[in-house]
């Protein structure tokens, strides 16, 4: 989806449902989402409803059944903000080719890992060097799109790592004070 095409979608000039339906849907996929996906991805960052009640309302505005919200254009948003930061950064970063034919590289404490399955998907793992394995994110079509969603893993699991160690150290001061 274009800079432009997103901003459209973003911006929810006037369009019909069937429009506005058909421009989430390409937005999706051009995010390489999926309403399963998507609905995973924001139950992990704080949406507190059942993964299947925020599945439902992504299938209904991608079906055209309800508009798509002013939350899901701005979530759009975001995440074409985050991808193309994430592309980016995988341009500038040095990948290498291991003899198992795995692509690598190192980044912030982690060890990203990108290796080849079956009809041309890739697998990416991130492991950070204290042992911290980050969820596996689902199969990508290409190995660019494997380097673009294993930076948008990283940034997820820093900032578990960040929220881990905030409670570890709010732990251990209650312990010491108490």
């Amino acid at each position: 989806m274009t800079q432009v095409e997103i901003e459209a979608l973003i911006s929810g000039g006037p369009q019909t449902l069937g429009q506005a339906a058909e421009a989430f849907r390409k937005a999706l996929e051009d995010l390489g989402e999926t309403p399963t996906s998507l609905a995973a991805r924001m139950h992990r960052l704080g949406d507190r409803r059942p993964v299947g009640t925020i599945l439902r309302g992504i299938q209904r505005m991608a079906s055209g059944e309800t508009r798509v919200s002013g939350e899901m254009h701005v979530i759009i948003g975001m995440m074409d903000r985050d991808r193309q930061r994430a592309k980016f950064e995988a341009s500038r970063l040095l990948w290498s080719s291991v003899a198992n034919g795995c692509v690598t590289t190192r980044t912030c404490d982690f060890t990203i890992s990108l290796s080849r399955q079956s009809r041309g998907r890739w697998l990416v793992n991130l492991v950070h060097a204290e042992g911290y394995n980050a969820p596996w994110p689902e199969w990508q079509p290409s190995l660019e799109e494997a380097k673009i969603k294993s930076l948008l893993c990283l940034d997820e699991a820093l900032a578990t790592l960040e929220y881990h160690k905030r409670w570890a150290d709010a732990d251990q001061v209650s312990q010491t004070t108490g």
